[in-house]
């Protein structure tokens, strides 16, 4: 089991679902400290920071990149790959390009949630045959920066698209998509899927990342999802990759970070025990 929070690079300057509005390296040594090994990088604009010192800032700190987030995009600075204003879309675009490229340096996924945006099926330029395209873009720029995509299943409340693993993984094959994954979440699947396990099994070896969240986006734990299922499911997969917490920071990103490792470190043991 590979354990890794988030954290938000400096060109974000909200608070977000991982440690936040802080020094970068104080942050990445905290995370060391509960135990985590790896990191998902939250980024807001590639063109705004500095790759290499983020990357060398990890290093030092003795943990790897996991995968890399869009998140602060359209949480900072509204911007969307599905949206009815144009100039929107192309910054969008663009910055989901750029984040390939770097995923692409390190091999890690681009983690693809809200950031999709919300299609209108009233204007033909932000349908649904729209995003497909841009996500054939996306898919062209993967093959050519070696990146990957891991396209997060979010519930009807958050987005208009791919609410569930069965019906996004059927996209996925329909467009012939060799660089674009699933990322499930518990959280959304606990909301969208009538079972999780199911819903782990039917991604299969499309299975790109995952994140993990109790019910009310609380510390695994803390809610009413049965984490020992979801273990217990992934190890008969062929997923050997991350798990990243996406929780709320309460009361404060520390005691979440600590909270979650403890929490999932002891019933992975117990697994073995039992």
């Amino acid at each position: 089991m590979k354990l890794a929070y988030p954290v938000v690079t400096p060109d974000c300057t909200i608070p977000m679902m991982a440690f936040s509005c802080g020094d970068f390296n104080t942050h990445l040594s905290l995370i060391k400290s509960c135990g985590y090994e790896g990191v998902e990088l939250l980024i807001r604009d590639p063109g705004q920071i500095n790759f290499k010192e983020i990357l060398l800032a990890v290093k030092n700190a003795g943990l790897s990149v996991a995968a890399i987030a869009s998140s602060p995009i359209p949480s900072q600075d509204k911007i969307f790959l599905a949206h009815d204003n144009k100039e929107i879309r192309n910054e969008a675009l663009r910055r989901g390009k750029e984040l390939l490229n770097l995923c692409g340096s390190i091999n890690v996924p681009l983690v693809i949630g809200r950031f999709r945006g919300n299609i209108n099926e009233n204007n033909s330029e932000n349908s649904m045959e729209a995003l497909t395209n841009t996500f054939s873009i996306l898919e062209e720029t993967c093959l050519h920066t070696g990146g990957r995509i891991a396209l997060e299943i979010q519930s009807p409340s958050k987005v208009n698209t791919f609410h569930r693993a069965k019906e996004t993984l059927n996209w996925i094959q329909n467009h012939n998509f060799q660089h674009i994954g699933l990322l499930l979440d518990t959280f959304h699947m606990e909301l969208s899927e009538p079972s999780l396990s199911a819903a782990l099994t039917c991604a299969g070896e499309k299975l790109e990342f995952v994140h993990l969240s109790d019910s009310r986006r609380l510390v695994p734990g803390a809610g009413n999802i049965s984490f020992k299922e979801i273990l217990d499911t992934l190890k008969f997969l062929p997923y050997k990759g991350w798990l990243s917490i996406e929780v709320k920071q309460w009361p404060d990103s520390l005691t979440a970070a600590r909270l979650s490792a403890e929490f999932l470190k002891y019933i992975n043991a117990e697994a073995y025990f039992l």
